[in-house]
């Protein structure tokens, strides 16, 4: 007992990726979460009917304040940004207006609302409405969009990675490089093979989605199956290329917390506009990001297809340069080979 003990222990000291998982790897994610999850100092822009001094008062203590005088133009101006909420004082209470259900200001919002009915109309009721994802009930329906990026990327990755290491090892793939094949047509090849059946996952998923769990879908849903189709080349692209630098299937596995996880906290089931040393802005190269957002436009907002052209050409630039990558890493596999 004492002697495998001590092997394992020596093993798992002589492999240096495996100390990096163990002990650099959590500390990064633990920092990110810290990150995405602590108070966020998010500056709010509303929008307001009440020519009430006191009530425009309290507000502005927490955010930039435009009295309106109707609800004209707001949806645009919720659409662009311009205003995060629109305050709608009735004699009936007082209604919300959202973008969509955001968490990062939706609930900030609600707060600073509190503390301005405490002091002007305690017992007034609030109802808040969202421009998009009104239709959605469940928390499972308002992040499905994300669900669903998250486990088509991450299966066809993992699936692909490890098919193509085991190619590697049983020497399918040296046999093929030894032969006058062309590097690019030989990755165009198995990308397209392992894409197949991440394209019948994605399809799935939305398919049982829909009609087994009755999640509404708004948009076209040709759209979607566009977006499933770039979002699995592109994870077979990259699970490729890991796999070139993994020798066997168990340090294919080990780059999950490098590859996944970041890409799982910014695909948008974490709401995120500012972080610290502007690390949202990593989310600009996380192909998942891409794929639920394009999800989330046709799924939830129910937008055409010029809302989805800029995270399809994302996909497909992000695919391009790994199959680029991967042709190039081949062949220095093939010149290690011959030698």
């Amino acid at each position: 007992m004492v002697a495998t003990c001590l092997r394992v222990i020596k093993q798992i000291l002589h492999d240096k990726r495996s100390i990096s998982m163990i002990f650099v790897v959590p500390l990064v994610i633990t920092t990110f979460l810290f990150f995405l999850l602590g108070d966020s100092d998010v500056h709010l822009s509303l929008a307001t009917n009440s020519q009430n001094p006191l009530v425009i008062k309290l507000l502005k203590k927490d955010a930039d304040v435009t009295v309106v005088d109707d609800l004209k133009g707001i949806d645009e101006n919720l659409k662009s940004g311009k205003y995060d909420a629109y305050i709608k004082y009735t004699d009936q209470g007082t209604e919300l207006y959202f973008l969509e259900e955001n968490s990062l200001y939706v609930n900030k919002v609600h707060d600073i609302l509190k503390k301005t009915q405490e002091k002007i109309s305690p017992q007034s009721g609030v109802t808040t409405h969202y421009l998009y994802g009104d239709q959605l009930k469940t928390t499972f329906e308002k992040l499905t969009y994300a669900l669903i990026a998250i486990v088509a990327f991450f299966l066809i990755f993992l699936i692909s990675g490890i098919a193509f290491v085991r190619e590697q090892v049983l020497g399918t793939l040296e046999r093929i490089l030894i032969s006058p094949v062309s590097k690019l047509r030989l990755i165009l090849g198995y990308t397209l093979g392992f894409s197949a059946f991440g394209i019948i996952q994605g399809t799935l998923l939305l398919l049982f989605s829909r009609f087994i769990l009755n999640v509404p879908f708004e948009g076209n849903f040709v759209l979607m199956e566009l977006t499933i189709i770039l979002l699995s080349i592109s994870a077979v692209s990259i699970g490729m290329f890991i796999a070139i630098f993994a020798n066997t299937e168990f340090q294919m596995v080990q780059f999950i917390p490098i590859v996944i996880v970041p890409q799982i906290l910014y695909s948008g089931i974490i709401a995120i506009r500012t972080l610290p040393f502007h690390i949202e802005k990593l989310q600009f190269i996380m192909p998942i990001y891409y794929g639920a957002q394009a999800l989330k436009k046709v799924m939830v907002d129910g937008l055409t297809i010029n809302s989805v052209i800029l995270e399809w050409l994302a996909l497909i630039v992000i695919s391009l340069l790994f199959t680029l990558l991967n042709t190039f890493f081949l062949k220095k596999y093939r010149i290690f080979l011959k030698k």
